[in-house]
């Protein structure tokens, strides 16, 4: 299901990049933010959160996906509580 998931997400962010990129104004001064973690990614682990029956997304991440998922997301974001 994680695979499903990740192939129509990341087939939705490729499609959504194009038609941004046509459709929005550029800002030369601003440099976008490049994060370890793909657009397609982030989005999958979020869809993923609603099957997964947690109730809360920090203990989700941080009790299933970083321990569980850590091979299929190899650019993992640590959580850190200030």
């Amino acid at each position: 299901m994680l695979i499903t998931i990740f192939y129509y997400t990341d087939e939705f962010c490729k499609f959504f990049s194009k038609e941004a990129d046509k459709n929005l104004l550029s800002n030369e001064s601003i440099k976008p933010f490049k994060s370890a973690m793909s657009l397609s990614e982030i989005m999958t682990i979020i869809i993923y959160w609603h099957h997964s029956g947690y109730k809360n997304f920090k203990a989700y991440y941080t009790k299933h996906v970083q321990v569980y998922l850590r091979k299929e997301f190899s650019n993992l974001v640590a959580i850190v509580d200030l």
